[in-house]
């Protein structure tokens, strides 16, 4: 018994390590539900940051008892620029495709995904010109009161990005952001004989990284092209008196990545509504190079980044957060 649970909790960890690797924008259309087939996922982004090149291959979940997707091994995977040079990606593990060296794309210049699948089959994706992304010139926050449904106020903080937009050009972006927080114990475990919480002291400094998984928001200037964007990013929750520090992300990108991430937003939000519309399938810009009727899912993009990071300073909050009551089990440091 004891081998068993040391195994499931083995391979618990390996999930819980290598989930958020097998892409960069993790989604799951809600219509897939309704699919009678499975369906290649093609899901890739490279950009201005050096590193190794990376796509992902899946398929989507299939009825028929089905409760997980098919990674794919074994193809063929290469990104050509439009100067006709090719980088290979090689597979690694769970689907992922990455360069053998690092690698990064070049403001001005365009990318597509070549995919040959081991049954023959041949894709690729439209070409996504890198425009330059404009600088984030400052991050503020302000300390703000929302009713939630049940008429109480939620306390939280703010954020948002101050970017001076081109007026040069017809601009589209995407903006997410990650909170990295010092951690002053590792490996936290339960003795749920002695009822004690055990915490370990880090031997190094050790950061847990929350990404904004599952928050999509784009940005097009046709309302504002050449003005300065004030675009709200995030809100901070006020559950601690501690600096709360966070990095913002901002993507150039293509209009057809625009249009696809837009979609895919609105289908988020959109689901559960008694009026909603009912979800559909979102094409993205793979497509079958023999037939090009199949519906290929996911998106392939190439953009350039800017980022800009702040502590927000939740103590100059006007009175204490209110933090709910832990259990009364005993806690020992070791």
């Amino acid at each position: 018994m004891k081998n068993f649970l040391r195994f499931y909790l083995f391979l618990s960890l390996l999930c819980i390590l290598f989930a958020p690797i097998a892409c960069v924008d993790s989604f799951t259309d809600p219509a897939l539900e309704n699919t009678k087939q499975e369906k290649l996922i093609v899901d890739g982004l490279i950009t201005t940051d050096l590193k190794k090149f990376s796509v992902t291959l899946t398929t989507s979940i299939a009825p028929l008892g089905k409760k997980t997707p098919d990674i794919i091994a074994f193809a063929k995977v290469k990104i050509v620029d439009d100067l006709k040079q090719e980088v290979e990606l090689f597979h690694t593990s769970f689907g992922i495709y990455e360069s053998k060296t690092a690698q990064k794309v070049i403001v001005g210049r365009a990318y597509k995904v070549m995919i040959e699948l081991p049954n023959g089959e041949k894709y690729e994706s439209s070409t996504e010109l890198v425009k330059a992304a404009p600088a984030i010139e400052s991050l503020k926050y302000e300390f703000v009161e929302n009713n939630n449904l049940g008429g109480y106020k939620l306390p939280s903080f703010e954020v948002t990005a101050q970017i001076q937009d081109d007026p040069k050009n017809v601009n589209f972006y995407r903006l997410d952001w990650e909170h990295y927080q010092y951690l002053t114990s590792c490996r936290d475990r339960v003795d749920n004989e002695l009822n004690y919480l055990v915490r370990t002291n880090c031997c190094e400094p050790c950061w847990f990284i929350k990404k904004s998984y599952g928050v999509i928001e784009v940005i097009d200037d046709n309302l504002f092209n050449g003005r300065k964007i004030n675009q709200l990013v995030t809100n901070v929750p006020y559950n601690s008196r501690r600096p709360f520090f966070i990095q913002v992300n901002l993507y150039s990108t293509t209009e057809a990545a625009y249009r696809y991430w837009k979609k895919v937003k609105t289908q988020i939000n959109n689901v559960g509504g008694v009026f909603d519309n009912a979800p559909s399938i979102i094409q993205g810009n793979v497509k079958n190079i023999n037939r090009p009727e199949e519906q290929v899912l996911g998106f392939f993009g190439a953009s350039a980044i800017a980022r800009n990071e702040t502590y927000v300073l939740r103590s100059t909050a006007p009175y204490p957060p209110v933090i709910p009551k832990l259990s009364k089990r005993a806690v020992i440091d070791r």
